[in-house]
C-alpha cells in the first residue's frame, strides 16, 4: 500500500475504535462481538495486505469500529446513542502506546517477532481459542503493558478476573497499538483530527452508506 485517502484513514482509525469498543464490553460484559472480535484479532497477522480494508477482512469485519467512530465523532444524540469517554479513554491509550513503540525498538522488534508464536497456535487450536487468546495475552503482558502509559481497564470485577476474558482484553489492547500503527502509516495523526474533522465524518458516513448499501446487495 502507498497510497492512502480519507477512507483509509478511517478505516484504521475504526480499528482502534473497534478495538477500544471490544475491551469496553469484556470488562462490563464478560463477552464481546464475536465477528468483530475475530476480525480484529486477526489483524495482528495480516502482513503485506493489499488495501486497508483488508487488514479487517471486509467491512462486516470493521463495522463495529466505524459505528462507534461515528457515535463518538459526530452527534450521538441523532443516532439515538450516547458517547462513551471511557472508549474515547482506552484509544488515546493506544495511539499514546504506539507512538511510544516506535520510539522502543528493542520492544517493537521483540513484539512482532513473538507474534509468530499465537499466530501458529491461531492456526492449531482457533483464533478464539483460549490458548491463542493467553498467547497474545503474553506477549502484551511482557512488552506494551511496561511501557508508558499503562492503560487501566475499568469494568466489572466478576468479569476482570476470569482469565479469558482478561487475556481477550489484552490481546484487544494488543490488536488497538497495531491499528494506531495502521492508522499513523495510513497518514493518520491527532493533529489531522483537530482539523479534518469534517472530511473524517464525510468519509465515515461514506464508508457506511457502502456497507448498507453491499448489505442491500447480498441481500437481494
Amino acid at each position: 500500500m502507498s497510497h492512502y485517502t480519507d477512507q483509509d484513514r478511517v478505516i484504521a482509525f475504526a480499528g482502534i475504535y473497534q478495538a477500544a469498543s471490544l475491551v469496553h464490553q469484556l470488562a462490563t460484559q464478560g463477552q464481546a462481538d464475536t465477528s468483530a472480535l475475530t476480525a480484529t484479532l486477526n489483524s495482528l497477522f495480516v502482513e503485506n495486505p493489499p488495501n486497508t480494508l483488508s487488514v479487517f477482512t471486509d467491512m462486516d469485519g470493521i463495522k463495529l469500529g466505524l459505528r462507534a467512530l461515528r457515535i463518538q465523532m459526530g452527534n450521538p444524540e441523532a443516532l439515538g446513542e450516547k458517547r462513551n469517554m471511557q472508549i474515547t479513554q482506552y484509544v488515546i491509550g493506544m495511539i499514546v502506546l504506539e507512538t511510544n513503540l516506535k520510539k522502543d525498538k528493542e520492544t517493537e522488534e521483540t513484539l512482532f517477532r513473538r507474534l509468530a508464536t499465537p499466530q501458529a497456535q491461531s492456526k492449531h487450536f482457533g483464533l478464539l481459542h483460549d490458548n491463542t487468546a493467553a498467547g497474545l495475552a503474553l506477549i502484551y503482558s511482557e512488552t506494551l503493558s511496561r511501557m508508558r502509559p499503562k492503560i487501566l481497564v475499568q469494568g466489572a470485577h466478576g468479569h476482570l478476573t476470569q482469565p479469558l476474558v482478561a487475556n481477550r482484553i489484552r490481546a484487544c489492547l494488543l490488536a488497538g497499538v497495531r491499528a494506531a500503527r495502521l492508522w499513523r502509516q495510513t497518514g493518520g495523526s491527532r493533529w489531522q483530527l483537530l482539523f479534518t474533522r469534517g472530511r473524517y465524518l464525510e468519509a465515515i458516513d461514506q464508508t457506511l452508506a457502502q456497507h448498507r448499501e453491499q448489505d442491500r446487495q447480498d441481500i437481494h
